[in-house]
């Protein structure tokens, strides 16, 4: 992967026809994340995912995710929910309205790569 290679940081997600995506964020300081047609990651069409749920932004050089009850349903980091603003790391699966343990297996995700942040884990998107 290219943004991996050139060292920046960038967000790899399922689109709604479940196709995977590369979202390099070198460029931009912030990104809505949300099934809207006006979001920068939109989702699966899945009506438990709100138009915009969720927002990453890049805050004095680190990446934050923040749902600040933006989305009804909820934002979860590592399978934990999310309420007010998280830093990620290289390696984060974000997902967008259930746990990675909830009887759906397989809700909207996302994973962060920063490998000129933070060390390289891999991605499983």
């Amino acid at each position: 992967m290219q943004a991996e290679r050139l060292g920046h940081p960038f967000l790899v997600y399922r689109d709604e026809a479940g196709e995977q995506q590369i979202l390099p964020l070198g460029a931009v300081d912030r990104a809505t994340v949300g099934r809207g047609p006006e979001v920068d990651v939109r989702l699966d069409p899945d009506p438990e995912v709100s138009r915009l749920h969720a927002e990453l932004e890049r805050l004095a050089g680190a990446w934050v995710l923040t749902d600040d009850g933006l989305s009804q349903n909820g934002s979860y980091l590592n399978g934990e929910r999310v309420s007010g603003r998280r830093r990620l790391r290289d390696g984060d699966l974000l997902r967008a309205r259930t746990p990675l343990d909830d009887v759906d297996s397989s809700p909207p995700r996302m994973s962060l790569g920063c490998p000129s942040l933070y060390r390289p884990q891999g991605l499983t998107a």
